[in-house]
């Protein structure tokens, strides 16, 4: 009985809020029980002969809506019913639900709970209104034209079409007193300080509100609004413009306002951004994807649920005390900066973060609907409101918030949590706070799983696993969802071979770890094409899929799509490699008609330009085969096969060689010949085998080195070969000589050889050295000329003059002798050893014969004397 009372009296206040408001369509709430609420909508026709009613039941997490009912009509199955009333009166409606783990038996409804309500209608009228409904609207173009009328500040304004163009607009403009003689005195004008429409209208602009410069408060609610300019109306403090038709607000300079109600709306954005004495601000049921309230420091309330906002920054905003958000996509967000709040909704985002922090002064927190893991609360020491079910919180602690009086928890569902090996998983690494003192097994999932400690053992796959885990507040707990399946892969990845036009296709080949029995094969043209069941048999390129539909115990699995072909040739095109310099292979394919008029076409890269030109350069190239269309058949053309033409071996046919030639005379030309690079043929040229060979041919005489060799190419191997050779020293012999220097005569020494002068290595008088600056030496073959004073110096008698050139020596003899008188000089001249054999005993007889004839020409000048 005393629940009946509390419906009535609840809808008795409900009619006197309508009859009050006037309202065109409102949502409220009205409770049922712990479980079941029921959210009722109306929206009265525009005759006003009938109400839009919907009544939707409002379940808390573990229970489901089965039918709703109205008044012993048929019960209509779901969790909402839209029906519309003729009549106004109270209306009794009845909400069907379950328990989710327990199926709804339409036959039995012992099974389900019910709860009643009461709604009471009063908006019909009987009559309709005064005011026309005809010729209302004002088209496009009047709404693009309109520019208001210029008047000065001491002029009357006519309350006609041209200063006010909305008919509606106008026609109440001239009902109120300061209108209602059709024009408005400059003081009347600037004595309006306040407009309030009457709710329910079709006004679609308010142009001509600019007269009234001194506006600080307008109400423009439930009419048809499609566009606002407030621009002239620069006092405005408070802005009623909700449930209209609006697409932008432009309030920039609207400075003083500080209360803006511009909801249910269809507002893409909005600039508060100039408003910074802004303190309440509703702007829900709109279309915005951003809301920017930085500037707007002074800011209390905020409410911005059911729109598109991504992202909300609300850290300035430290006087805020009222905040919803709800059913937006917001996926992070952060209070701990307004430690004035006391109510915040933003229940219904995509929130994965929701930082708390220290608010000490919060009294209601709705955030369940949402993907958070974690949430701290532990400081919030006056909440008394706190609902957060269907997140993924594996944990709660409510040990602080001793003064909770609406506290849901719900059920969290943590989603699926893939296994690879075994069955066994610890439900401590879910969370650090989770331990075997604060959870139990919830009973619904005893029949699947086994809960030993924090170890869920004998793993149900694909059923659901439910944990109850102490929070901390009152034995409240709090219930967690988990369902456990394999993790799913190729055990054996996607394969298929090629095959040819008129056989019997390949088969596929895959498996997977589970699944096998739905595995399913697909094939399309292109790699990201459409994909179907049926096997392709004609020639080209294909594609094949593999894929494992997925079950409750395994997730389900796709291949990536791996490429084929279905081949129009009867047989493969070959081609075999070759080396560099030989002649070429010849490529080998058929066809089933027409193999003799195919050509081929060649390419060093695979997706290159391919031409008929047979390649000759060694490295990796490609091959096709290319059949042109006929009237006989179609054309066709091969896949490249890849072949190899290869380096080709290296060696000399004419080993390198050089003559050896005699100093002074042209050199020799090098010799050589070779599988490849004759031309090529590098010769360098040193004195020594090991030494540092260079370009250089020499050219003196005695033992050299050339070094001929091929460098290496990517057509054929290099090539290298020494070969000693020698450059031979002419035979040399003293052509000119002076054999007797006398004493102090003044006179120097010359003897001319015939070698060659660079070839010259050494001089030596008697065996020794002879000291450069002794003699003089002038080129031609070899001019050496004694001086005087060295000669001065020699001993009396024959000495022996060696010439050395490198391994080559000559020699002469020549005398030195004191004068014997002014007319008399011994002449001689020896014999030349020119380095052959000299008879020893000629040389002895010719001494001897000498000394006789010195003696017998010395003992005549004695008796010439005497």
């Amino acid at each position: 009985m005393k629940k009946r009372i509390i419906k009535y009296l609840v809808s008795g206040i409900l009619v006197l809020f309508i009859l009050i408001s006037g309202v065109k369509g409102f949502e409220i709430i009205i409770h049922g029980n712990s479980v079941v609420d029921l959210l009722i909508d109306h929206a009265v026709n525009e005759d006003r002969t009938s109400v839009d009613v919907s009544w939707k039941g409002v379940v808390k997490d573990g229970y489901t809506i089965v039918a709703i009912q109205k008044d012993g009509e048929q019960r209509v199955a779901g969790q909402s019913l839209e029906t519309t009333i003729h009549e106004n009166g109270t209306y009794k409606i009845i909400v069907y639900y379950v328990q989710n783990d327990h199926e709804a038996n339409p036959e039995n409804p012992k099974q389900e709970e019910s709860v009643e309500f009461e709604d009471t209608i009063t908006e019909i009228q009987e009559e309709t209104s005064d005011i026309k409904s005809s010729d209302k609207s004002t088209s496009i173009s009047q709404i693009q034209t309109y520019s208001s009328r210029e008047i000065g500040d001491t002029e009357d304004l006519i309350i006609d079409e041209t200063s006010f163009p909305d008919e509606e607009f106008r026609a109440w403009i001239k009902s109120q007193s300061y209108g209602s003689d059709g024009k408005l005195t400059p003081s009347e004008r600037r004595n309006v300080i306040m407009i309030s429409l009457p709710q329910h209208g079709t006004i679609k602009n308010l142009d001509g509100i600019e007269y009234f410069t001194e506006l600080t408060h307008l109400y423009c609610s439930y009419q048809e609004l499609n566009k606002l300019d407030l621009s002239k109306n620069t006092k405005l403090e408070m802005l009623e413009c909700f449930k209209n038709q609006l697409t932008s607000l432009d309030l920039s300079q609207n400075i003083n306002l500080d209360y803006l109600y511009c909801s249910y709306n269809n507002l893409t954005e909005l600039n508060v951004d100039n408003n910074p004495l802004l303190t309440d601000l509703y702007c829900e049921n709109n279309q915005l994807t951003a809301l920017d309230v930085k500037n707007n420091i002074k800011l209390k309330l905020l409410r911005c649920s059911v729109n598109k906002i991504e992202s909300l920054d609300i850290k300035t905003n430290v006087l805020l005390e009222d905040f919803e958000c709800a059913n937006n996509k917001i996926k992070s967000l952060d209070i701990s900066h307004n430690p004035n709040l006391t109510t915040v909704y933003c229940y219904t985002n995509e929130l994965e973060t929701l930082t708390v922090g220290n608010l000490t002064k919060l009294d209601t927190l709705f955030c369940q609907t949402n993907k958070l893991k974690t949430l701290d609360v532990s400081a919030c020491i006056s909440l008394k409101q706190f609902w957060c079910g269907s997140n993924q919180l594996r944990y709660m602690d409510m040990s602080n918030c001793t003064k909770l009086t609406s506290l849901s928890l719900g059920t969290q569902q943590l989603g699926d949590i893939y296994l690879d090996h075994g069955n066994v998983f610890d439900l401590h690494t879910l969370d650090e706070h989770i331990n075997s003192d604060n959870i139990t097994q919830a009973d619904t999932t005893a029949a699947y799983h086994t809960l030993e400690g924090t170890v869920i053992t004998s793993i149900g796959m694909g059923y659901y696993f439910y944990y109850d885990i102490d929070c901390g507040f009152a034995n409240k707990t709090m219930r967690v969802g988990i369902i456990f399946r394999g993790i799913n892969d190729w055990k054996t990845p996607l394969s298929i071979e090629n095959w040819r036009v008129g056989e019997t296709p390949q088969q596929p080949k895959a498996s997977a770890w589970f699944g096998d029995n739905t595995l399913k094969y697909q094939y399309a043209q292109t790699a990201n094409g459409e994909y179907h069941d049926e096997i392709p048999n004609t020639a080209g390129t294909w594609y094949v899929k593999a894929s494992v539909t997925g079950a409750t115990t395994y997730a389900g699995l796709e291949s990536d799509p791996v490429m084929f072909t279905i081949n129009a040739w009867t047989s493969s095109l070959k081609i075999d490699d070759w080396s560099y310099g030989e002649k070429a292979k010849t490529p080998t394919i058929e066809a089933a008609i027409g193999t003799k008029d195919v050509h081929y076409v060649y390419s060093n890269t695979l997706d290159g330009t391919y031409s008929e030109d047979i390649p000759t350069e060694a490295g990796s190239w490609y091959v096709k085969a290319i059949l042109h269309d006929t009237d006989e058949y179609k054309g066709l053309e091969s896949q490249p096969t890849k072949f190899q033409i290869h380096q080709a071996k290296n060696h000399w046919i004419q080993n390198p060689s050089l003559d050896n030639w005699t100093y002074g005379v042209n050199g020799a030309v090098p010799q050589a010949k070779a599988a490849f690079g004759t031309n090529a043929v590098i010769y360098q040229y040193s004195d020594k085998e090991d030494g540092l060979y260079t370009s250089q041919k020499p050219n003196r005489a005695g033992i050299w080195y050339m070094k001929a060799y091929i460098q290496e190419t990517a057509n054929y191997e290099g090539l290298e070969m020494n070969v000693r050779f020698e450059i031979i020293q002419p035979q040399v012999k003293i052509e000119e000589t002076d054999t007797i220097y006398i004493i102090n005569s003044g006179k120097n020494m010359v003897f001319v050889c015939s070698g060659l002068l660079p070839n010259l290595t050494g001089v030596y008088i008697d065996g020794n050295s002879l000291d450069q600056k002794n003699y003089i030496l002038e080129s031609g073959s070899t001019i050496l000329t004694l001086k005087e004073n060295y000669l001065n110096g020699l001993d009396e008698g024959w000495h022996v003059l060696q010439f050395v050139y490198g391994n080559t020596k000559v020699e002469t003899r020549f005398m030195v002798q004191r004068p014997i008188d002014d007319n008399t000089t011994i002449t001689h001249k020896p014999d030349v050893n020119t380095g052959d054999s000299t008879n020893r005993y000629g040389l002895i007889l010719l001494f001897g014969a000498s000394f006789v004839a010195l003696n017998l020409i010395m003992m005549n000048r004695h008796k010439k004397k005497l």
